[in-house]
């Protein structure tokens, strides 16, 4: 088999298939502080798109304000994240605890995602991550 830059023949083959080339994509999900208002969580959703190989999430956390400068969170497909957030049996891709620091590093295939952080579980202070 000859492999040129854009084709793949076979000796005597008049056939040729165009071979794909990969390209690595990035996507900001989340840049600066985010406020998280107390007895709530905030989310991003975001798509890993077909085809994609070794999508990966990645990036670091931390949270200040309130006592514990705590925070939870957790990346689900939406179904998920729904049974997870309504405190359901739920399988998840990444999650925390309570946490001040944390790094996302996730190898993730194609689908629909939900980032969240939670402060559900603070009844007067806010946090920002």
């Amino acid at each position: 088999m000859i492999a040129t830059r854009n084709k793949t023949t076979s000796p005597g083959s008049a056939t040729s298939f165009p071979v794909p080339i990969p390209h690595p994509v990035s996507q900001r999900l989340l840049n600066g502080n985010l406020e998280v208002a107390s007895g709530t969580y905030r989310y991003v959703n975001f798509s890993v798109p077909a085809g994609a190989i070794r999508a990966r999430v990645s990036g670091s956390f931390h949270a200040f304000g309130g006592s514990g400068n705590d925070i939870q969170v957790v990346i689900a497909s939406p179904p998920e994240f729904e049974n997870w957030i309504n405190g359901h049996q739920a399988q998840v891709c990444y999650s925390t605890d309570k946490v001040t620091n944390g790094t996302i590093d996730r190898l993730l295939p194609p689908g629909d995602y939900t980032l969240a952080f939670d402060n559900r579980f603070s009844a007067f202070s806010r946090k920002e991550v």
